[in-house]
């Protein structure tokens, strides 16, 4: 089997597209598969015409039998229907920061993500059944993807109230979260924060939290904030006095075979804490070995690929990965974390079934009009 995968470019994480390829790698070289991997950069995913031309060349020159791309729907569409031409399976990888997109379900594409919205509005639920009014604060970068909208959009829904909003800017040296401790300082009644950062900008603004001295502070934050990339980076945090909790697809403490395996296997090959990327390349090359075993059955014809994908259920290190056939998208169980004041990430369990929740986001959202970054998230 020959797999192709387009990869990206982030100046928040470096090392995203090595990460990606190497959880990918990973997997295939511990289950020794017979797969060979043909890799190419797409920068940041924003040039719809290189991201196809790339495409191309992979469908029709390197002759993958299936093609993932890490990017997201704004760019995808015009590869999608150059796959539907030759009859090739196109996998879109990335985290989930945005919504449904108004032309999928499309005939010849997955969608396997990290469900990063749908994270955000169990977070935000859950913030609202515990702070009536919240601060919230993110990027100039990070607001411009749905995510945001989820942690705030159903926060509100549930009875909470924004007090104040705060968009920092997204360079490392003109990053300072002043304006957010000042209200803080001068509403005491304010005791919760909802969070939407990534990377290094992650990093800085949970030590300028804690530099700030607010006492009781509850923050509750998207899925990035959780990384452990920036504090390998950046050196440890120092000790948090705010608790800190959210729900993620993924954390390394989950504790079932599937996932101790992944962590290490791929710390092993790696040689370096593993996050999510990896994670994502791990349960891509998951997906390629289910592919594989029905070759003979559909010879990797996408059409046939699709019929055999209801039948999907690849014990993940998230927990069992499943396929749903109406969005074309991948499921699997979403965690609860909390953070001690070391950083130190605890799972407590999970939303095993997302069916229901996915289908309920989707049409909460439905025909909603954003303005946002074309980026695939967290790609700038």
């Amino acid at each position: 089997m020959k797999l192709g995968l387009l990869l990206p470019r982030s100046s928040f994480q470096p090392l995203l597209q090595h990460d990606l390829l190497g959880g990918c790698k990973a997997f295939i070289d511990s289950r020794q598969l017979p797969v060979t991997l043909v890799t190419a950069n797409i920068g940041f995913g924003t040039d719809p015409a290189a991201v196809l031309a790339a495409a191309e060349k992979m469908l029709m020159e390197d002759g993958v039998d299936v093609l993932g791309i890490y990017a997201d729907q704004e760019t995808l569409q015009q590869v999608a229907n150059f796959a539907r031409a030759v009859n090739k399976l196109v996998i879109l990888i990335h985290p989930g920061a945005r919504y449904f997109h108004d032309w999928e379900p499309h005939s010849h594409l997955i969608s396997h993500t990290l469900h990063h919205s749908l994270c955000c509005r169990f977070t935000a639920e859950m913030a609202a059944d515990q702070a009536g009014e919240a601060a919230y604060a993110t990027s100039f970068f990070d607001c411009g993807f749905p995510a945001g909208h989820a942690l705030t959009q159903f926060y509100a829904d549930k009875g909470g109230q924004v007090q104040f909003n705060f968009i920092s800017k997204y360079k490392r040296d003109e990053f300072t979260i002043a304006p957010l401790a000042d209200f803080l300082r001068q509403q005491p009644a304010v005791k919760s924060v909802l969070s939407l950062y990534n990377g290094d900008l992650a990093y800085y603004f949970l030590r300028q939290l804690q530099e700030a001295g607010l006492p009781d502070l509850q923050l509750f934050a998207g899925p990035m904030v959780f990384e452990p990339s920036p504090a390998t980076e950046f050196g440890p945090l120092p000790q948090l006095s705010y608790s800190l909790q959210g729900y993620l697809p993924w954390a390394a403490g989950i504790d079932t075979p599937a996932n101790r395996d992944f962590v290490a296997t791929c710390t092993a090959a790696l040689k370096r804490p593993v996050n999510s990327a990896a994670l994502h390349g791990w349960t891509t090359a998951q997906l390629a070995a289910y592919m594989l075993e029905g070759a003979a059955q559909h010879g990797f014809a996408a059409n046939g690929i699709l019929e055999s994908l209801p039948a999907l259920a690849l014990e993940s290190p998230r927990g069992t990965l499943r396929f749903d056939a109406e969005s074309h998208h991948t499921l699997a169980p979403i965690w609860h974390a909390a953070t001690d004041a070391a950083f130190n990430i605890t799972v407590n369990g999970n939303i095993p079934d997302i069916a229901t929740p996915w289908r309920e986001l989707r049409a909460a959202v439905k025909g909603i009009v954003t303005a946002h970054w074309i980026n695939t998230y967290p790609c700038a």
